[in-house]
């Protein structure tokens, strides 16, 4: 047995212990995600952070599907006795697809809005644990997920700053 594997239970093992808990877990694991919305949407007269944002969002959630292409990792209840509290999903479990998303997202505010950011990576761990606990992601998925998602945002924020430095893209349309 592996340590990714022995980490997964650590964590798993607490699900469907608690319906009050596995409620909130539930909502961390799907549901948070959207909750970026309304972090991005406090920073709307930002367009750098907009177009980085939504950069770094496809970037992170495409490199999911190019990694899949080649790789094919079996989701923990594939392959496992666990505690699943959310529905079956049967595409692969590495990278994870939320983690990369989320922290894509979160690094993005954080380059514009460094509190604002802080709260963003608060919600990227709790989505990235929540889908360990749920049963549907080994914790090196989580990781990689995560490491995909910050590389990705900071790819994007560069490429918006050389875009809007070189004006590429017209600098009067951009808020200092």
């Amino acid at each position: 047995m592996g340590i990714d594997y022995q980490l997964f239970s650590l964590v798993n093992r607490f699900a469907g212990q608690n319906q009050y808990i596995d409620y909130i877990a539930v909502f961390l694991a799907v549901y948070l995600i959207f909750g970026f919305a309304i972090l991005i949407l406090l920073r709307i007269n930002n367009k750098k952070l907009l177009i980085t944002a939504a950069l770094s969002s496809l970037l992170a959630f495409e490199s999911k599907h190019l990694i899949s292409l080649f790789y094919f990792r079996p989701r923990p209840f594939m392959d496992h006795t666990v505690n699943l509290i959310v529905n079956r999903l049967s595409d692969s479990s590495f990278p994870s697809n939320h983690a990369s998303v989320s922290f894509a997202i979160a690094t993005s505010i954080f380059f514009y809005d460094r509190k604002l950011g802080i709260i963003a990576f608060v919600m990227a761990g709790l989505i990235a644990v929540s889908r360990v606990f749920v049963g549907v992601h080994y914790p090196f998925d989580i990781l990689i997920g995560s490491i995909i998602g910050i590389l990705s945002a900071y790819l994007s924020y560069h490429l918006v700053k050389y875009l809007s430095k070189n004006k590429k893209i017209r600098a009067s349309k951009w808020p200092n």
